[in-house]
C-alpha cells in the first residue's frame, strides 16, 4: 500500500502513532511521511485533541454521596467524645429507683449502640455498591478503548485495501472508506456522512458478484466511527442501501446510498 497523505489519513495510522501502538517500521514510516508532508501535523494535533476530549468525556469521578459519607465518618471519628456534664442526676431515694435507673440506662444504651451498628453497616454496604459500580463503569470504558485500537490495528496492515465509497445521485453528500483485507479476510467502514434514517429503517450492506443476485449483508444502524462488516469470498463490489428495519432479502434499489468497487 502506498503511503500517499491521503492513505495515511485514512488508514488509522495517525491515530495508532498517537496512542503509541505502531510497530518501529510503520513508526520511522510515519515520521517519514511527516517530513514530506508536513501538513500532517496538524492532523496529529486535531487527533490528539480528539482523544484528549474523549477521555474527559469517559472521566468517572467518585459519587458525590461517597465522598460525603467519607468526610462525615472522618468528622464523626475525630470529634471529642469527652462531654462535661453539667447537670447532676436526681438523688434516688432507694435501691429499686436506682435498679429503674440503671435498666433504663442500660436499655437506652444498647439501643444507641445498634442503632450505630446497623447505620454503619448500611453505609457500607452503600460505599461497596457505588465503588462496585465505578469499577465496572471504568473497566466497561477501557476494554471499549482497547478494542478500538485493535481495530485500528487492522487498518495499518500493508495489505489492507482502502476504497472511498462511489455515491449515487440520490445521496451526494455520503462520505465513507471501506476497508477490505483479503488475506485476513475482514471488512470496516469509516463513516464521514450518511444519510439520516427514519426511525423504521436501517443500514443494509450487499456483496455484488457477476452473473448473480445481490447478497444480503450486516444490518446496522449504528454509524460509530468505526464498523466492522460481513467479508464475502469472491465479491467484485459492495453496496449500501436503506431498507425497512432489520434488513431484507432483496435491495431497494432506489435506496441505493453507494458501492464499494473491489475488484481489479
Amino acid at each position: 500500500m502506498s503511503l500517499t497523505i491521503e492513505n495515511i489519513r485514512e488508514s488509522g495510522l495517525l491515530e495508532l502513532y498517537v496512542l503509541g501502538d505502531l510497530g518501529l517500521h510503520e513508526k520511522s514510516e510515519i515520521e517519514a511521511a511527516l517530513l514530506k508532508y508536513p501538513e500532517l501535523k496538524t492532523d496529529l494535533l486535531e487527533i490528539e485533541k480528539a482523544f484528549f476530549a474523549y477521555g474527559s468525556a469517559h472521566g468517572i469521578k467518585a459519587p458525590q454521596s461517597v465522598l460525603n459519607k467519607v468526610l462525615d465518618q472522618t468528622k464523626n471519628t475525630a470529634k471529642p467524645t469527652n462531654t462535661t456534664v453539667t447537670k447532676t442526676p436526681p438523688e434516688v431515694e432507694s435501691s429499686k429507683g436506682l435498679s429503674t435507673l440503671m435498666k433504663i440506662g442500660f436499655w437506652g444504651l444498647l439501643a444507641t449502640t445498634l442503632m450505630l451498628f446497623f447505620t454503619q453497616k448500611s453505609a457500607q454496604s452503600k460505599f461497596d455498591n457505588d465503588f462496585a459500580t465505578y469499577k465496572e463503569t471504568c473497566d466497561r470504558v477501557n476494554n471499549d478503548l482497547k478494542e478500538k485500537v485493535a481495530l485500528y490495528k487492522e487498518l495499518s496492515k500493508i495489505d489492507n485495501k482502502i476504497i472511498e465509497v462511489q455515491a449515487t445521485e440520490k445521496y451526494p453528500d455520503t462520505k465513507m472508506i471501506f476497508n477490505t483485507n483479503e488475506a485476513t479476510k475482514r471488512n470496516f467502514i469509516q463513516f464521514k456522512f450518511l444519510p439520516e434514517l427514519k426511525s423504521n429503517q436501517s443500514y443494509q450492506l450487499w456483496s455484488l458478484k457477476p452473473d448473480s443476485d445481490p447478497i444480503p449483508l450486516t444490518v446496522f444502524e449504528d454509524i460509530s466511527e468505526l464498523l466492522e462488516v460481513a467479508f464475502e469470498e469472491g465479491t467484485n463490489a459492495y453496496a449500501i442501501t436503506i431498507e425497512p428495519k432489520g434488513g431484507q432479502d432483496a435491495p431497494t434499489l432506489e435506496n441505493l446510498i453507494g458501492v464499494f468497487p473491489v475488484a481489479g
